[in-house]
């Protein structure tokens, strides 16, 4: 085996765009942990690469148009297929024959769209908080909050006439795509805050604050919006079918208060999953914004999920 320690490169995956990738640890061409990020838009962790155990290999990239990637925003051939293809290019690229997959958020349906279409190739997966981008799930993540956190909701979407989900979305979508200026970036701003208290189930953190500091906001909302105005481009698939195909070992963690990712539909997950666990942590919301959940995911990256 041969220490690798930290690398970074950029990955040319078609004229279009490269991908930015991470990875760390030991140099095993049998298999490695791959992470991959939520949004659409977010971006990938090397805290969580570090908690993979030693002796085992760690690998992320940042999707399309997102983070360390460029083109930065792009979203000319960006779509939840050309994503899940660019998996299998990273895989192969790095020569390794199986992957297991953390993966959080959105990343959770890349995972399980990769592993049907590409099922010798997972070993196995943690999935937490997923968010499979379905219109029930959508209507949980945009209304579901209104009566729980009234201020955040009015805040983020008071303005939108008759709100309703495809209101919203076609509302944002119209100002983050549009002329750059003072209306894109507050619409961009409203996107995330929302999503960023909606996660923390209305506190606010220095995280927060430091990603909108930061401009991150205009990249997520732009990447986001996408996303949701194309439906995840998944109109004739759906990700509760695929993942009753699937002989793979999932665990699933996810919190019973989660307001981003639905969690009737994840344990409607669990139960379409041949070889699932479900682990549901009371009273925690979203990845990210949920110590109690953040914790245990760690606690699984490093013991559970590298058991041999």
């Amino acid at each position: 085996m041969k220490t690798v320690g930290y690398r970074k490169w950029m990955l040319h995956v078609d004229p279009g765009h490269a991908l930015f990738c991470v990875e760390r640890g030991v140099s095993r061409h049998d298999s490695a942990t791959l992470f991959l990020h939520g949004g659409p838009g977010g971006a990938s962790s090397e805290t969580l690469l570090d908690l993979v155990p030693d002796g085992f290999r760690a690998i992320a990239f940042d999707q399309r148009g997102c983070g360390r990637s460029r083109p930065v925003r792009s979203l000319e051939d960006n779509t939840t297929w050309h994503v899940v293809d660019d998996i299998e290019r990273l895989r192969e690229s790095v020569g390794l024959d199986r992957l297991r997959i953390v993966a959080g958020s959105w990343g959770a349906a890349l995972a399980l769209i990769y592993a049907a279409r590409y099922p010798a190739r997972v070993e196995k997966m943690l999935l937490y908080s997923p968010f499979l981008g379905s219109n029930v799930e959508t209507e949980h993540f945009l209304m579901g909050s209104r009566e729980i956190l009234p201020e955040v909701w009015h805040r983020a979407f008071g303005t939108v006439r008759n709100a309703s989900p495809d209101r919203i979305i076609e509302h944002f979508s119209r100002l983050v795509m549009g002329p750059v200026g003072p209306a894109q970036s507050d619409a961009c701003r409203k996107w995330v805050e929302y999503e960023l208290q909606a996660s923390t189930l209305g506190a606010e953190t220095a995280l927060d604050h430091a990603l909108l500091q930061s401009g991150f906001h205009l990249t997520y909302a732009q990447v986001s919006c996408h996303y949701f105005a194309n439906r995840f481009f998944l109109q004739s698939t759906s990700c509760l079918d695929i993942a009753g195909s699937l002989d793979v070992p999932v665990l699933l963690l996810q919190g019973d208060s989660d307001l981003v990712s639905d969690p009737q539909t994840v344990e409607r997950l669990a139960r379409s999953l041949p070889r699932s666990r479900l682990h549901m942590i009371p009273g925690a919301g979203h990845c990210g914004g949920a110590p109690q959940l953040d914790q245990r995911l760690a606690a699984l990256i490093t013991e559970d999920l590298h058991d041999a």
